[in-house]
């Protein structure tokens, strides 16, 4: 602390003491700005975010306040995230807009490819994606020295349009994995999984015989198996097929395993 004498009105003095390193801050203080939008922020840590897609809301709140000395909300961190992974990469709903494009395009430049798309358009004028399967010619050429399995499962989509991605996927002669062909659905249920299995079977498996498919035993798959089974329409048969299903890891059916693929 140093201390000085002013010169005042009327030849008097007055003491006056000045703080020096004083670092303590006023409890009014304010910690926020109201230029310190979501734009600003996605503008502030474009290339982080762009760069690190996987940041979290709380590391983008941890950075600005770094840099500005300002806080920011949650959301207004999240936002800021989206908005900057929007300006690259685009929104949910042009990534939809343009799958069908990107398949075809991707069908013109891998012969052989079988793409099936089946898309509406809504009142608006919006294309709605009902369902899009794709399996690329080096797949199917693969499957050929696979050996006669195919092992299915699906999963939900966390992005802003829900819905459920169908795989499968193929285990070669050094028991490594071979992708097989996807699509996305819906959701998990007959139609999607008869849908499904039947385009594996016309674009991948076609006449190979006696070819089993793994499964988790979801109601949805047992029944589109069955009608695959039974069925006397030439595009959907598949009256050679053979079903096994795969219990969970700690499912305690998993002892019982080796009894499921024993000859009927």
């Amino acid at each position: 602390m140093a201390s000085s004498r002013l010169p005042a009105e009327g030849g008097e003095q007055l003491c006056g003491s000045i703080v020096v390193g004083h670092l303590s801050k006023l409890s009014g203080t304010v910690v926020k700005h109201k230029n310190m939008t979501a734009e600003f922020v996605a503008n502030a840590l474009y290339g982080e975010i762009v760069e690190k897609s996987s940041m979290s809301s709380f590391q983008i709140m941890l950075a600005i306040s770094n840099r500005y000395t300002y806080e920011i909300s949650y959301d207004m961190a999240w936002h800021a995230k989206q908005k900057a992974l929007e300006w690259r990469f685009g929104t949910y709903k042009d990534s939809y807009h343009h799958l069908p494009h990107l398949l075809e395009l991707l069908q013109a430049r891998n012969p052989c490819t079988i793409i099936d798309i089946d898309d509406y358009q809504d009142g608006n004028g919006d294309r709605i994606l009902r369902h899009a399967f794709g399996s690329f010619d080096c797949m199917i050429q693969a499957f050929k020295h696979c050996r006669p399995v195919l092992c299915v499962d699906g999963t939900f989509q966390t992005g802003m349009y829900k819905g459920q991605l169908l795989t499968c996927i193929g285990v070669d002669a050094d028991n490594k994995v071979v992708p097989i062909g996807f699509a996305f659905v819906e959701s998990e249920n007959t139609d999607s999984w008869l849908l499904f299995l039947s385009l594996i079977k016309r674009a991948v498996v076609c006449d190979r015989p006696n070819v089993c498919v793994l499964h988790d035993r979801r109601k949805g798959i047992l029944s589109a198996v069955k009608i695959l089974l039974e069925s006397s329409n030439v595009d959907v048969a598949w009256p050679d097929l053979h079903s096994r299903w795969c219990p969970g890891r700690k499912s305690p059916e998993i002892s019982y395993l080796g009894r499921n693929f024993r000859p009927s």
